[in-house]
């Protein structure tokens, strides 16, 4: 007879109990960790009962990776550093202030990724932000870091990213630096729908200093204040900007061009306005291309102005530039009221119209490089010596454009040049000159 082998019920149970509460266990700590991830600290300023903690430095030792910090209206001491992933939520920018710190008042870890939303940071002895890590800075301020500018002052007052930043719906205002006053940016940063205002750098850029990559979309950058380049700095032969949908209004540089591209570095401006900058000492009122590539495209540079006895009112290239369907009109310059080119340019459908060069020539462009017009009209500019509309020492080749009603007051040695002053090689294709004061052109 054949034996029949029954499996004891025990070991069978004690089996299928052990695989149960392991799965239990799994299935505990998968839920344990996902509402761990999501744990939410409350900070204001009364602490405990009403919330949990007193100080954000408290909550923020109390937080692991993914934590939300909620921070209730009040000002609260910075000075302190995130180094786990959380995010620190505001009730407003108008209502949460992060006040304080010596030298810094928020110093991003670097391997972290932090947000931070709806507040205010400020007052900080030398830089608002120090991130070395993932930022996301939206609906916040970061406004009077940096105190006034010394020699013993930080590099940046505003903002000092070397990781990846997004910024988002913010203000960056009234910061000051030695080297930058709102940011300075070594990493990545893209910046959407914000301002920069009144920030002040002692010798480089007064807004935003850029070595790293750098996009601005539908933002403001105005009224910078500085030594060098007030609005913009893209420096380095690693640099690369991208600026689009914005307004570049009211800086002042003392020493190049509110905006200035230099040391290799490659600039782009889209759809973008370029108004009300003031430059000085041979730069621009508007932009300056020392070294490197840029490309002005769809945008318009108005009303920008020179002071001092050299300089174009616009925009003044060094480099390699192409200023593609753009307008240059109503700025005041010496030596180009609306362009100096020293390197190499191309207009390409443009209008430069309604700019004077004052004691210098060239109302619109003074060239002194390889200049290519094409598509393009030159009108209504004003030397008051020679080249109302073009004064050319280099090699110009105009294709397909028109040279009208532009003028020139004073003269040299009887010759004007009332649309183009000719003294170095000019090529013109299909290309009407006239209808200009006293004359259309010299040397042509």
């Amino acid at each position: 007879m054949r034996r029949v082998l029954i499996p004891k019920l025990g070991r069978m149970w004690s089996v299928r109990g052990a695989v149960l509460v392991a799965v239990t266990a799994v299935a505990l700590f998968g839920a344990a960790s996902a509402a761990r991830a999501a744990h939410t600290l409350t900070v204001c300023p009364a602490g405990p009962p009403q919330c949990q903690f007193a100080t954000v430095q408290d909550a923020l030792a109390a937080a692991s990776d993914g934590d939300r910090i909620l921070i209730a209206a009040g000002t609260y001491v910075g000075g302190f550093t995130i180094d786990t992933s959380v995010s620190l939520i505001g009730a407003g920018a108008s209502q949460t202030t992060i006040s304080g710190g010596d030298p810094v008042a928020v110093t991003i870890s670097p391997g972290t990724s932090v947000e931070i939303r709806g507040l205010t940071i400020t007052a900080a002895t030398q830089t608002g932000i120090v991130s070395q890590g993932t930022l996301t800075l939206s609906y916040a301020a970061v406004s009077a870091n940096g105190g006034f500018v010394t020699s013993s002052s930080g590099e940046t007052g505003g903002i000092a990213n070397n990781g990846v930043l997004t910024l988002r719906n913010s203000t960056v205002t009234r910061n000051e630096g030695l080297a930058a006053g709102g940011l300075s940016n070594d990493g990545s940063a893209t910046i959407v729908d914000s301002t920069f205002d009144v920030n002040e750098g002692l010798f480089d850029a007064g807004n935003i200093q850029n070595q790293g990559q750098l996009e601005l979309r539908g933002s403001t950058v105005s009224s910078g204040r500085c030594q060098y380049a007030c609005a913009f700095l893209n420096t380095g032969s690693g640099a690369t900007a991208l600026i689009v949908d914005t307004v570049v209004s009211g800086n002042t540089a003392e020493n190049v061009a509110p905006i200035t591209n230099q040391f290799g570095g490659s600039l782009t401006i889209r759809r973008s306005i370029l108004t009300g900058g003031d430059g000085a000492f041979g730069a621009a009122g508007a932009l300056s291309n020392v070294s490197g590539l840029v490309t002005v495209d769809h945008s318009s540079i108005t009303d920008n102005v020179v002071h001092t006895s050299s300089g174009p009112g616009a925009i003044r290239n060094a480099g390699t530039m192409t200023l593609g369907n753009s307008t240059v009109s109503g700025n005041v310059g010496f030596d180009g009221g609306g362009l100096g080119n020293y390197g190499t340019m191309m207009v390409r459908n443009g209008t430069v119209s309604g700019n004077t060069a004052l004691g210098g020539g060239g109302g619109g462009i003074y060239n002194a490089g390889s200049l290519a017009l094409r598509g393009s009209t030159m009108s209504d500019n004003t030397a008051e010596t020679i080249g109302g509309g073009i004064l050319n020492y280099g090699n110009a080749e105009l294709t397909n454009s028109s040279v009208t009603g532009n003028s020139a007051v004073q003269g040299l040695n009887g010759l004007f040049g009332g649309g183009i002053y000719n003294a170095g090689t000019i090529t013109l294709r299909n290309t009407g000159v006239s209808g200009n004061i006293p004359d259309d052109c010299v040397g042509c």
